[in-house]
């Protein structure tokens, strides 16, 4: 439009050439190590309002899996198989118009997902499982007190008033839960790994975004093993001679040759 509108003379010149175009910056990926995973799931176990809203088990299941908020408060007792001590990501919960909070069979991924829990996670669920809670028409496993779906929201809204009375925890976001798991499952498995278990079917978008890198190098100590010198035999006494001393003998027999 703008070049047809400097062809016609209306306008001398075409501003969008001096536009430079924007990069965006990429941001850092952080993530919680394992000894900040465990120091929040204890905090999180001994604080009063964050148990009174289910929030340490809710919490831990995303730890455990690396499931997004929606996803996680969308998992069913029968996506879950506690002697194979899997649970299987199969929808999400989201607020729809007039119907109000519904469950989706679809993530945002649209896959479909059974991941295998650490051992800490199926005690977790064996407890929640003996507590006989009622799940509700959906048989939720992590329902409200009426039974029914939660809101991501509502999560979202306790998680920030947690790091209101726990100030050390205040930059990290919810997000960053599945960041860790992606970072933890990357480091032990690899990138390929860390995106199956975050259902990315791109690894390339899994080490951009979710994998955080280290703050140490590797361990390369072997692989430049081969630039070292090999060893050299010290001196030895009929070998050696000092030329500061050699020069001023050289000296001596030229002047008496002058002589």
């Amino acid at each position: 439009m703008l070049g047809l509108a400097v062809r016609f003379d209306i306008i001398p010149a075409n501003p969008l050439r001096e536009v430079t175009r924007i990069v965006a910056k990429k941001s850092e990926v952080k993530a919680l190590d394992a000894t900040q995973v465990r120091l929040l799931r204890q905090q999180l176990s001994q604080d009063v309002k964050a148990i009174r809203g289910d929030l340490p088990d809710v919490i831990g299941l995303m730890l455990a899996t690396g499931g997004r908020v929606g996803e996680v408060i969308a998992v069913r007792w029968q996506d879950v198989d506690l002697d194979a001590g899997t649970v299987a990501i199969t929808g999400k919960i989201i607020r729809r118009g007039s119907d109000g909070l519904v469950r989706e069979d679809t993530t945002k991924g649209h896959k479909t997902t059974k991941l295998t829990l650490p051992e800490w996670a199926v005690a977790m669920l064996k407890d929640r499982a003996a507590k006989h809670l009622p799940g509700g028409p959906m048989g939720l496993v992590f329902p409200t007190a009426n039974a029914g779906p939660r809101e991501v929201r509502t999560i979202e809204h306790q998680w920030m008033m947690f790091r209101h009375r726990h100030p050390e925890w205040r930059d990290v976001t919810a997000h960053r839960f599945r960041k860790t798991v992606g970072t933890a499952t990357a480091e032990a498995l690899g990138a390929e790994a860390a995106a199956t278990q975050l259902a990315h079917s791109n690894p390339e978008l899994t080490r951009q975004r979710y994998i955080a890198k280290p703050n140490q190098g590797p361990d390369i100590r072997q692989a430049p093993g081969g630039f070292a010198l090999p060893p050299s035999r010290p001196p030895t006494s009929a070998g050696w001679a000092c030329p500061m001393r050699s020069r001023p003998r050289e000296g001596r027999r030229l002047r008496s040759a002058a002589a």
